[in-house]
This record gives C-alpha cells, structure tokens and sequence, in this order.
C-alpha cells in the first residue's frame, strides 16, 4: 500500500466513525430515552419492601429509580386479611424537595419551605398546593410473605 492509498484509507475511515457517531446524537435527539416530565428516567414495577419488614406508623425511606418513596404500615391486616400499606413520594409537592418523616410530631416535613403532612400525606400547612403524591403499587406475594411493588406516582 503506497502512502496516498493509506491517507485515503485513513480519512474515509474518519469520516465513517465521525458519520456514526453523528447519527447516533441524531437519533437521540429523535426518540430520547424514556423519561417522565421532570426529566427522571421511568422504570416499571420494582419490589420496594416487604410487608414483613415495615413497622406499624413508622414510614420506610425507599428508592424508586430516580424517587424515593415513603412505604408505611399503618394497621395489621383488616377484614379482607391484607394489612394497610400506603405508599408515597418523598418529594414535596411544592417544589420537590425530599421530605423528611418527624418521629415527635409523626408528620413529614419539607425542609426547603416549611410545609408539612400527616402520615397518610395530607397537607397540614405551608405553601404546598396539595397533598403528597400517593405512589401506585400492588401487594404481591404469598400470605405472610407479600412484597410492595411500586409502579409509578398519581400525578393528580
């Protein structure tokens, strides 16, 4: 191979990978990654606790992909044998600051604002214009062994 079939050989095969990569940001500009509106990655179902191992009135802090959700048991199981879970997302409705849950008072707390929540995410004061979002989940599993299976937020 002389040097001019060489240089030749060196700049088409620049122009391909230049080419390759700029039609891959094209395309990721095209169909971006799945990702809610506030720009956090969706994931589906995820297992976040089991029922077993939360305790009555005390909230779980857990991840969620991008979020993290409170999971609570507030009662033993009822009539129908299942126990009261809720699940809620950790983030202040306000403007999305990560609540923390106040052992004294049995509230959540925004530290960013002041707002605060019962346990079950209704809103006691502050500039939050609403109630915490609830989380959508199912309990999965066999009796005494069930897993809360989180798999999105209500938005309204």
């Amino acid at each position: 191979m002389d040097r001019r079939d060489f240089l030749t050989w060196i700049a088409t095969g620049s122009v391909a990978v230049t080419g390759m990569f700029s039609l891959m940001t094209v395309l990721r500009v095209i169909q971006p990654p799945a990702r809610s509106i506030e720009g956090k990655t969706k994931i589906g179902p995820l297992a976040v606790a089991t029922v077993a191992e939360l305790t009555q009135g005390v909230p779980k802090l857990v991840e969620y992909g991008d979020d993290f959700v409170f999971v609570t048991k507030l009662e033993n199981a009822g009539a129908d044998g299942k126990p009261k879970i809720i699940a809620l997302n950790a983030a202040c409705p306000h403007v999305r600051c990560k609540l923390h849950f106040n052992e004294k008072t049995k509230q959540y707390d925004c530290p960013c604002h002041a707002s605060s929540f019962t346990i079950t995410g209704k809103k006691l004061g502050g500039p939050a214009p609403r109630d915490m979002f609830a989380a959508t989940f199912a309990l999965e599993g066999p009796k005494g062994q069930e897993k809360v299976v989180v798999s999105g937020f209500e938005t309204t």
